[in-house]
């Protein structure tokens, strides 16, 4: 497991399910090109890129009933997660990568990068290029994400 509190040559960041990593790509190279030190992580099976991947971007759409499982499964993983703010994800507690201040009305701890689909590509770009420069807040994410995810009741 990447130790999320030790920075690396470059935050690896992956796109599942990869159906919109086209986002992630131009969110990237916009990022890097203002100085994140960033990179996709490998293709490959699901399995394989939650293994290798720093951060995990999970931006579904349109929004289907099991839109969200990569992002829960990334929370498990203890993983930092970006999401679509959707009405799957709104009760999450989130940041705003516009303010990095909590998203709506929830108290605990943000668990997500929560990006408003009417800015997407720039909301991902200020999400890559804080996560990408600050390991304290990925791994503050991994771990309220972890807990969180582990106090809900399973799926039936």
């Amino acid at each position: 497991m990447t130790n999320l509190t030790e920075p690396h040559a470059a935050v690896r960041f992956a796109a599942l399910p990869p159906a919109r990593a086209d986002v992630l790509r131009r969110a990237l190279t916009r990022a890097c090109d203002a100085g994140a030190s960033a990179e996709l992580a490998p293709d490959g099976p699901p399995e394989r890129v939650m293994k290798e991947a720093d951060v995990i971007v999970s931006l579904p759409w349109p929004v289907t009933g099991d839109a969200h499982q990569s992002a829960l499964a990334a929370m498990a993983a203890r993983k930092p997660v970006i999401v679509l703010e959707t009405t799957s994800t709104a009760d999450w507690p989130a940041l705003d990568p516009q303010t990095w201040q909590p998203r709506g009305f929830n108290a605990a701890a943000p668990i997500v990068i929560s990006l408003d689909p009417r800015d997407e590509e720039h909301s991902l770009v200020l999400a890559i290029q804080r996560l990408s420069s600050d390991p304290a807040l990925r791994a503050r994410l991994a771990d309220a994400a972890y807990a969180w995810r582990e106090r809900q009741p399973p799926a039936s």
